[in-house]
């Protein structure tokens, strides 16, 4: 089962995107303005959640809120969108 996330990061600084398997423990660092594709393997089917935040901890939005929910596929080119933006600015 995989979890697939195209992240964009609308965000003038680099963002620290963490799930809530913590795997892995550091989560993944993405730079300023760039989309990034990140595949993780998972082996329960359970839905994983994703926080962003800057490097000091400051939390982020993604898609608009503060945590999302992910459900595993049997494929790896079912992709989520992830969407990162500071706090208070909306989807458009």
């Amino acid at each position: 089962m995989y979890i697939t996330l195209l992240v964009e990061n609308y965000w003038n600084r680099k963002v620290v995107l963490k799930s809530s398997d913590n795997f892995p423990p550091q989560g993944w660092l993405i730079k300023p303005r760039v989309i990034a594709k990140i595949k993780k393997e998972v082996s329960r089917p359970s839905q994983v959640s994703f926080t962003a935040s800057e490097e000091d901890g400051k939390t982020l939005m993604l898609n608009g809120k503060e945590s999302v929910e992910v459900a595993p596929a049997a494929s790896p080119l079912d992709v989520t969108k992830l969407v990162i933006r500071q706090p208070g600015k909306l989807l458009k």
